[in-house]
C-alpha cells in the first residue's frame, strides 16, 4: 500500500527502504516485477536493502545497477550488483509426542467473532530441532506463533516436555520488534530484565550475560546502552532474540527475526541459535519468508488459509 501510494504520483525517482522485507514469495515477486518495469521506463530507484537477490533480479531486467555498500556510516564498496549470502545448517529431527520438546495437537484459533484463523494444526519438534513455518501473507503463521507462546486464545493441546508450558518455557520474538521495546529505557536493561524475572538471575549476572550475548550478535556495549530509538530495525531484531535466549527457554518462536538483517548479521544470529540448539536442546520455530533462513531449519511446515498446506517435511535441498 505504501508503494502504491508513492507510485500513483508518477515520480521521477523513488527511494525504497527494504521494500521486500516481510513479503511472501509471490507478493515479493509482484513488487520486484513492478520495480523492474519502473527502472526500464526511466524511473531512478534508490534501493536500501539487504536482499541481494532482489538487486540481482532488477539488474537482470536490463537497467545498469550499481551497489554502494555502507559500514558504520562510510562507503566501503562501490561497483556492479552481485553477491549472495549463505547460511549455516544445523541438525535435528522430528520426534514423537513421547520424546518431543514441543508437541501440538489440534491447535485452533478463532477471532472474537468466531471466524477461524487457524484450524487443526498438528506438529512435533524434538530437542535441538528447528522447524520453519512458511506460507503467503495472511496464511496464519504469526497466529500460530502467538498461540504456541500462549499469546493468543486457542483450543487444542500445546505441550512442552510433556506438560503445559510455564511462562518461561516458550519465548516469542515479535515480528514488529520495535514495538516490543519501551521507549524510555536502554536496550541493555530491557534485554537483561527478563532473565531476572523469569530465570532467577541476579541483576549483575543478567547484565553480564546480556552484554556477552549481544556482543556475539554484533551489538557493541555503547550501542545497546542507547534507548530503542537509537537503534536500527536490524539491531533491535538481534536484541529481541538475545532477550528471549537469556531466559533459557525450552522453545523459541521467532517471527521474521532475520527480515531486517544483512547476510553477515543473519549468519551470526543463526549461528547463535545453532549453538543453543546443540548445547541446550533448544527447539526453534522460525516463521519466515527468507529462503536462507528457512534453509537453516530441519523441516518445513507450510500454511495456507489457516490450515496446514504441507505437513512438516525435510527442508528442500537438505
Amino acid at each position: 500500500m505504501a508503494l502504491a501510494q508513492t507510485l500513483v504520483t508518477r515520480p521521477g525517482a523513488v527511494v525504497l527502504d527494504e521494500p521486500t522485507t516481510g513479503l511472501d514469495p509471490a507478493t515479493r515477486g509482484a513488487v520486484l516485477d513492478r520495480l523492474c518495469v519502473l527502472a526500464r521506463g526511466g524511473t531512478a530507484l534508490v534501493l536500501l536493502t539487504h536482499d541481494l537477490d532482489a538487486v540481482a533480479r532488477i539488474a537482470a531486467a536490463g537497467p545498469a545497477v550499481q551497489v554502494l555498500r555502507l559500514d558504520h556510516g562510510r562507503v566501503v564498496r562501490r561497483g556492479p550488483a552481485g553477491g549472495r549470502a549463505d547460511a549455516p545448517r544445523a541438525g535435528g529431527a522430528p520426534a514423537g509426542d513421547g520424546d518431543a520438546r514441543l508437541a501440538v495437537r489440534g491447535l485452533t484459533v478463532r477471532s472474537a467473532s468466531g471466524v477461524p484463523l487457524l484450524s487443526g494444526v498438528d506438529l512435533t519438534l524434538g530437542r535441538g530441532g528447528c522447524l520453519a513455518v512458511v506460507g503467503p501473507s495472511g496464511a496464519g503463521k504469526t497466529t500460530l506463533g502467538r498461540a504456541l507462546a500462549g499469546l493468543a486464545p486457542h483450543t487444542g493441546r500445546v505441550l512442552v516436555d510433556g506438560a503445559v508450558p510455564a511462562r518461561r518455557a516458550v519465548q516469542y520474538v515479535h515480528q514488529d520488534c520495535r514495538s516490543a521495546f519501551l521507549d524510555h529505557r536502554s536496550v541493555l536493561d530491557q534485554v537483561a530484565r527478563p532473565a531476572v524475572l523469569l530465570h532467577g538471575s541476579s541483576h549483575a549476572d543478567a547484565r553480564a550475560g546480556a552484554l556477552a550475548l549481544l556482543d556475539r550478535l554484533g551489538l557493541a556495549r555503547d550501542t545497546v546502552a542507547r534507548r530503542p530509538g537509537g537503534l536500527s530495525g536490524g539491531q533491535l531484531q538481534r536484541a529481541s532474540v538475545a532477550r528471549a535466549l537469556l531466559v533459557r527457554p525450552s522453545v523459541l518462536v521467532a517471527d521474521e527475526a532475520t527480515s531486517a538483517l544483512d547476510g553477515g548479521h543473519r549468519r551470526l544470529l543463526l549461528d547463535e541459535l545453532g549453538r543453543a540448539r546443540r548445547e541446550e536442546g533448544l527447539a526453534v520455530v522460525l516463521i519466515s519468508h527468507d529462503p536462507v533462513t528457512v534453509a537453516a531449519a530441519d523441516r518445513v511446515l507450510a500454511l495456507s488459509g489457516g490450515r496446514v498446506a504441507a505437513p512438516p517435511g525435510p527442508t528442500p535441498g537438505a
